[in-house]
């Protein structure tokens, strides 16, 4: 039996295939903030080098005293870090777009994908996840804590499927999760790890896991979780704003790889390694969900303007984090 990764990482259908409303900015953060007396939207952007931020509550009332910088999660946005970690590793020959698990993790893998069918959720695990580790959480909100690289590989060996050369784009949590497993084998040490060093290379202190533990259901994770790469971090709005800059350095190798369209994703959407291209207008972007919160971040790496939206809210209908950034990108833009 499985469990379907939508109720865990993606509740919106907007996050997934970029499905803008586009309404006013004004109009939609009053749609999402209405009668929630406990919602905190952070809003930030970049444009002309210039850093600007604000922070929304009930209503879509701005909050004048944000004093400490609050935590967010951001979900699958955690996907696009992973999407650096391997374009990384291939520049250092540890690996190409078309090596197969087996040639990294060994044998035993009656399905064997390749590191290019991970990075663009064209793998056949799609929205594979065993149910059994929701019976591991001991009363955690986190269902994946405590799914190490051990407990993974023993789930990539139970399965099984029908052999193609082809499967469909199906968006996989799981198959990002591998990925951390053959990150964490290529380098001999955590995932966890791994991404916290790239942090520190980008000047992100604010990022890492744990740091929402308390606040509206939010997940716990230990160092070793490998579902990590799929959506464990939390940050905040400064961090997240430093990190969606990050896809204007297109002269820094493993940015430009990981940002180079791979595979034609959705009908508006290419993918690269875990980031999102929108078709012909030089935007990157990806969004995220998990349990009580919702995010998106996008990028144009033409005009050099980013905007981030972090919610303590998840991802509804009939507006969600994703409906907010396009609709600000375009305001600003103007």
């Amino acid at each position: 039996m499985r469990l379907k990764n939508s109720l865990i990482y993606l509740s919106s259908v907007s996050l997934l295939f970029g499905c803008a409303k586009h309404q006013p900015f004004n109009e939609l953060i009053k749609e999402f903030t209405k009668d929630k007396n406990d919602v905190c939207v952070a809003v930030g952007s970049i444009k002309n080098n210039e850093k600007y931020s604000i922070f929304y509550g009930e209503n879509a009332q701005i909050l004048e005293h944000v004093d400490v910088e609050p935590h967010f999660e951001i979900g699958s946005v955690s996907k696009t870090i992973t999407g650096y970690l391997v374009a990384r590793a291939i520049l250092e020959n540890k690996i190409t777009l078309n090596s197969r698990i087996s040639s990294i993790l060994g044998s035993g893998f009656s399905y064997d994908p390749s590191i290019k069918e991970l990075c663009t959720h064209s793998s056949a695990y799609g929205k594979y996840l065993p149910e059994h580790h929701l019976g591991d959480s001991k009363g955690i909100v986190n269902p994946l804590y405590g799914v190490t690289s051990s407990v993974l590989i023993d789930d990539m060996k139970s399965f099984s499927c029908e052999q193609k050369d082809k499967y469909k784009v199906e968006y996989s949590n799981f198959g990002m999760a591998v990925l951390g497993v053959v990150l964490e084998k290529l380098y001999n040490q955590s995932y966890y790890s791994l991404a916290m060093n790239l942090f520190k290379e980008f000047g992100m202190n604010n990022t890492g896991i744990n740091y929402t533990v308390g606040f509206r259901g939010a997940w716990e994770w230990t160092e070793d979780d490998v579902f990590i790469a799929a959506g464990g971090f939390s940050s905040t709005l400064s961090d997240i704003l430093i990190y969606a800059q990050t896809v204007l350095r297109q002269d820094v190798d493993f940015i430009h790889l990981a940002t180079t369209p791979i595979l034609q994703y959705t009908k508006v959407n290419q993918v690269g390694m875990g980031w999102i291209i929108e078709n012909n207008n030089n935007v990157f972007w990806h969004s995220g969900a998990v349990n009580q919160y919702n995010c998106s971040l996008r990028t144009n790496i033409k005009t050099g303007t980013s905007v981030v939206v972090l919610c303590n809210y998840p991802a509804e209908e009939p507006v969600d984090a994703y409906d907010l950034a396009v609709s600000y990108m375009e305001e600003i833009e103007k």
